[in-house]
């Protein structure tokens, strides 16, 4: 087995490197012992990788922690009778390093509800022209994970992307897809509540309809259990990634193999090429004399 198959993965959600540099200015000694660390209980991309790992058939799987990043190092079939030897490096965020490294693709997950997505992309894009090889692969990822209906945002990445000169995949995923057998039960908890509400004011209006005391607390009352449910709305995108079904994880792990077999099969093909070139050298260096065959 030769030509390793190497991907540099990283979420633009996990972003690091931006909030370093302004914890950097607050707490130096803090932020040294901080900014290393992998937190990979709250990383999707940590997740995804696992979940690749775990429902793939892998050989001589090797893992390595290194702060910042994770290392996979494993055995793969990627067509049938044909297993090359992979590497994942998985990162905590967009940091220039993970540009440094010989890879032969750049996974990239993106939030395409966050307005900063738009800014980290094109410091992808800076890192890339800068640092990597011109053949190197794109594999981009929109994670769509708002599930606020009336979120206007929704950054467009073929569009920051379409000027550039660089050779990309491109797909988007809606996290929330696998919600929509949780949306009865739902439902039936906020009509719960709006029931409960409904009694509460009828109940004191028959009480008392001229106590504007009692009024005023159930109107309070009503707020509260209104800003509690916007607490629950805010954090929402928080407990998705507790949420998020085999069959979002599935649709990542076709991603990935999408990408592997995208990098070996060009890789043949630069091999193909690379060794015509040298045979016609060698064709035009050589002396020919004619020979006649009887």
């Amino acid at each position: 087995m030769s030509h390793r198959l190497e991907i540099v993965f990283f979420d633009l959600r996990d972003n690091n490197e931006e909030n370093n540099e302004e914890n950097n200015d607050e707490n130096d000694e803090q932020d040294e012992n901080k900014s290393g660390i992998f937190n990979k209980e709250n990383s999707l991309s940590y997740k995804i990788i696992e979940h690749f790992l775990k429902h793939n058939i892998i050989i001589d799987l090797e893992k390595e922690e290194c702060g910042q990043f994770y290392i996979y190092s494993f055995i793969y079939q990627i067509q049938k009778g044909i297993a090359k030897q992979c590497k994942f490096y998985l990162f905590n965020g967009l940091c220039e390093e993970a540009f440094n490294i010989d890879s032969n693709g750049i996974f990239i997950f993106c939030d395409l509800n966050n307005e900063k997505t738009k800014e980290l992309f094109e410091k992808v894009i800076e890192y890339n022209k800068k640092l990597c090889p011109p053949d190197i692969k794109l594999f981009i990822v929109g994670i769509i994970s708002s599930k606020n209906i009336n979120n206007s945002i929704k950054i467009d990445i073929t569009e920051l992307i379409k000027e550039e000169e660089i050779d990309y995949k491109y797909k988007e995923i809606n996290l929330n897809d696998n919600q929509n057998n949780n949306n009865n039960d739902e439902n039936n908890i906020n009509n719960e509540k709006n029931n409960i509400i409904l009694d509460n004011k009828d109940d004191n209006n028959i009480k008392n309809e001229d106590n504007n005391k009692e009024k005023e607390n159930n109107q309070n009352e009503i707020i509260i259990i209104n800003e509690e449910e916007i607490k629950i709305e805010e954090n929402e995108n928080d407990n998705l990634l507790n949420e998020i079904k085999d069959e979002i994880y599935e649709k990542f792990d076709e991603l990935i193999v999408k990408s592997l077999l995208n990098i070996y099969q060009y890789q043949k093909k630069k091999k193909i090429n690379l060794d015509t070139d040298q045979l016609e050298d060698d064709y035009k260096n050589q002396s020919h004399s004619r020979c006649l065959l009887f």
